[in-house]
């Protein structure tokens, strides 16, 4: 590889006095630079700066950014917004079951927080059966009062 790359016929160098040193150097590099590159926190050495094509700098475009804004602007007038009707939703909710249950709890004279307790007891589908059931309710009352 040294001799590939030129690196013994380097003048003023010392690759022709310490052949040897310099071949220890650059596989020293090499082995730090692979496995280990935190120890030379990304830096290069001479030689290997040297081996290094020179960066071309390229031509530089100045960009109009007006002229781009106006070329968005274009594309967005193309475009026709889709309209989509939507229906308004009820102003008036529907009470849930529970509510339902606490307020028919509270016409029976039982105070807010039994009836909280007693409502919260119950599954949604099991108090829409008890409200198909008035008597049911009347059972309920009693076994809360009674347990």
């Amino acid at each position: 590889m040294a001799k590939a790359e030129g690196w013994y016929n380097k003048n003023g160098s010392k690759w022709k006095t310490l052949p040897e040193l310099m071949l220890s150097y650059r596989a020293q590099s090499f082995f730090i630079s692979q496995y280990f590159p935190e120890v030379k926190f990304g830096l290069k050495t001479t030689d290997e700066l040297m081996d290094m094509p020179e960066a071309k700098v390229v031509d530089e475009k100045k960009i109009d950014l007006n002229k781009i804004a106006k070329e968005k602007t274009k594309k967005n007038e193309k475009v026709e917004p889709e309209i989509i009707e939507i229906e308004p939703e009820s102003s008036e909710t529907t009470p849930l079951p529970g509510d339902i249950l606490e307020a028919e709890l509270l016409k029976r004279g039982v105070n807010e927080n039994e009836a909280d307790e007693i409502a919260s007891r119950y599954s949604n589908e099991q108090i829409k059966a008890v409200l198909n059931d008035p008597a049911s309710i009347d059972t309920i009352i009693n076994d809360y009062f009674k347990g």
